[in-house]
């Protein structure tokens, strides 16, 4: 066989196993039959693929199946324990880590409690080496940051400026030898939302540090600008003790620019009185009829967190 036919064979048959791999994270067990028919492949194809799995642990053998009018066929399903992925955020003082199976279910909370100003990233390393002590099969971590990030590279974190310039991820990679994900954390809060609206920019209000973040979206992907910066929107805001001039100018900035159908907003702030009083000072400024709808969102430790996590299922997705 040629060389090129060759490489082309083993392109393909890396993207079926891709394939299979997805299929078992969205629905375990599955029979050889089911998985060849979801997949588009031939039964001794899709057979040989789940072998394979299982023959790495990434997939276990589950229970046989009964078939009507044959005999029972084996099933796989994929090994909840094969790897595991992590998210960490800063929670005011305090570092919180969620540890995740290859399913992506909740396995265990982790927390760094009192952290100071002075935290560098060793001390996240070690954070991280201690929970991969306990789950050597630690593969990937997501990590946020009330701050801005630009590649590798911690631009902008105020309360703790000694990670400022620092490549955390980088350093993490080296010493850990995991996957890992830096991301903003209102970016990673909007690309939780991915799905749920098209085009819409999530503004969170911060009242004990009288600031704002904004997470923009647009054909579901999260857009971060040339320097990791996009959605730094305090700059335009005039008096950030003024919430809801905050939210005003935010939105008008938004929608003078993007003219995005939905804003959503969140924080202590951000009740449905609130918005009523935020929309009569926007018509104030603009036509109604050009005025987004404006959704008050709860529950904003979850979403960060399945924002960091949706990180890491995006990438095992495409990995072959």
């Amino acid at each position: 066989m040629k060389r090129e036919s060759v490489a082309h064979f083993n392109l393909v048959k890396m993207q079926n196993r891709r394939v299979i791999r997805n299929l078992l994270r969205e629905e375990s067990p599955l029979s050889v039959a089911k998985a060849a028919s979801k997949a588009g492949l031939s039964y001794p194809t899709a057979s040989g693929l789940l072998k394979e799995l299982a023959a790495t642990g990434e997939a276990l053998v589950s229970k046989e199946q009964d078939v009507a009018g044959g005999r029972p066929g084996i099933c796989y399903e994929l090994n909840p324990s094969y790897r595991y992925a992590l998210t960490i955020h800063f929670d005011d003082r305090s570092l919180k880590a969620v540890l995740h199976d290859a399913f992506g279910r909740q396995v265990k909370r982790y927390v760094m409690e009192n952290i100071d100003s002075g935290i560098g990233v060793w001390e996240i390393i070690d954070f991280i080496r201690m929970i991969q002590d306990e789950y050597p099969a630690l593969s990937a971590v997501a990590i946020g940051i009330p701050g801005a990030v630009h590649g590798t590279e911690i631009r902008h974190l105020p309360k703790f400026p000694n990670l400022i310039g620092s490549h955390l991820a980088d350093a993490l990679r080296t010493e850990l030898d995991v996957d890992v994900y830096i991301e903003n954390d209102t970016n990673a809060i909007a690309f939780a939302e991915v799905g749920r609206w098209e085009d819409f920019a999530h503004i969170m209000y911060v009242e004990e540090d009288k600031c704002i973040g904004v997470g923009i979206v647009l054909q579901g992907e999260v857009m971060k600008g040339s320097n990791g910066c996009a959605g730094e929107m305090e700059y335009l805001c005039r008096n950030m003790e003024d919430r809801e001039d905050t939210f005003v100018t935010a939105i008008l900035a938004l929608t003078c620019v993007l003219n995005l159908p939905d804003i959503l907003i969140s924080g202590e702030f951000c009740t449905e009185g609130n918005v009523r009083k935020i929309r009569e000072r926007l018509c104030e400024r603009l036509p109604e009829d050009r005025l987004p709808e404006i959704h008050v969102i709860d529950d904003m430790t979850g979403l960060y967190v399945r924002g960091l996590l949706r990180r890491i299922l995006a990438a095992w997705s495409e990995q072959m």
